[in-house]
Parts: C-alpha cells; structure tokens; sequence
C-alpha cells in the first residue's frame, strides 16, 4: 500500500525588519527546517491556501475560489490545531439563502 507523504511543517516569520528576517531565516535553515518570510502580517494572511498540501490548494481553487476573509483569519488557528469555528454567508443577501 502506497504511503501519502506528510507535508512539511513550514515556520512563517512575520517581521518587517528585513535584516532580522534574514537572520532568523538562516538560523531556522540551519536546523533543517523550511522557513518562509512575511514583512506585515496582513501579507502572512494573504496568502493562506500557501500553507496547505498542493491538492488542498488546487481543490479549493477550482471548487471554492478565493477564500473568504473569515477563512483567510481562521486557517492560520486551524493550522496551530487549535479548535475554531468559521461561519461566514454563502450569498450575497438573505433573501438568496432561503431566509
């Protein structure tokens, strides 16, 4: 039976200080881990399919979309294992949903 491998983890650093980005970038490499770096956190949050296996990412770009801000807030809390609840309108006014 074929095992799936497991994503890697990924350490994000959110710092807009370029040379403190840059040093903490080669001391994490150094112990082998992959790093990715964000100057602001809105940037970190921008991109949060990013952090996610790349068949997660491409079945919800071709069956969601783009996520929704509350999914942009929540992934991240998900991802730390933390328990979160994301409810969030699937349309544009009540009406449309049936209410």
């Amino acid at each position: 039976m074929r095992q799936l491998r497991q994503p890697e983890a990924v350490i994000a650093i959110v710092d807009d200080d370029a040379s403190v980005q840059r040093g903490l970038q080669r001391l994490i490499r150094s112990a082998g881990w992959k790093v990715e770096t964000f100057a602001s956190a809105p940037e970190f949050l921008a991109m949060p399919l990013s952090h996610f296996h790349p068949v997660i990412q491409r079945w919800f770009r071709e069956r969601v979309g783009e996520p929704s801000p509350p999914q942009v807030e929540g992934w991240p809390r998900i991802r730390s294992g933390r328990h979160t609840l994301i409810s969030w309108w699937t349309c544009e006014r009540a009406s449309q949903c049936g209410t």
